[in-house]
């Protein structure tokens, strides 16, 4: 069904699709040596068609993990990109260690470890003293006896990992849309 679309301007296949693809090429080259031995003629002339380059093949292989999971390093700028992200992950966890351990030195504490309220990683404060920290009060317990605050430092490295991952996106969508280019002069080769 992909084969048809890989036609149309704009048109970008999905990871699935290149594994699917790949499996196609693997077995194109799999076929086409024994087609060549003798004894069948007929198949060896329909044969000369099947695409079996290995070059198509390292192509997808240069992107694609063994789970076809885009590589972090497909690209330089998605290999800057990981390690961005990597780093200001770690800045956080850093972070919110500290911020943990002061407030658990100074008794703000309700709960006795970092917990995550919408996606963000938040400390569970006492109601009593959740100005100690400056933040936002991501969520509030059901008991009403625990504040899950963000503080400041962690929204701004927070804002900053959500940058870095949506240009990561971009850069996975940059790579799938080269690699569906790669592939559009050969669509006929591969049907």
């Amino acid at each position: 069904i992909w084969l048809d679309s890989l036609e149309i301007q704009g048109f970008q296949l999905t990871p699935e699709n290149f594994s699917e693809l790949y499996d196609i090429l693997v077995t194109f080259s799999r076929i086409k040596p024994f087609l060549k031995k003798g004894g069948f003629p007929l198949w060896y002339v329909n044969s000369r068609g099947l695409l079996s380059s290995s070059r198509s093949r390292v192509a997808i292989e240069d992107i694609f993990g063994h789970i076809f999971q885009i590589k972090a390093d497909a690209s330089p700028e998605l290999k800057r990109i990981t390690r961005s992200i990597f780093r200001v992950e770690e800045k956080i966890k850093e972070k919110m260690q500290a911020f943990f351990l002061k407030a658990k030195q100074q008794n703000w504490l309700k709960g006795d470890q970092i917990a995550w309220r919408n996606g963000r990683s938040v400390l569970p404060l006492k109601v009593s003293q959740k100005r100690k920290i400056k933040g936002i009060v991501q969520d509030q317990s059901a008991t009403g006896q625990t504040v899950f605050i963000e503080p400041l430092e962690i929204i701004e490295l927070n804002n900053q990992l959500m940058e870095l991952q949506f240009s990561e996106i971009e850069e996975k969508n940059r790579i799938l849309k080269e690699l569906t280019s790669f592939f559009k002069p050969l669509t006929d080769q591969i049907r």
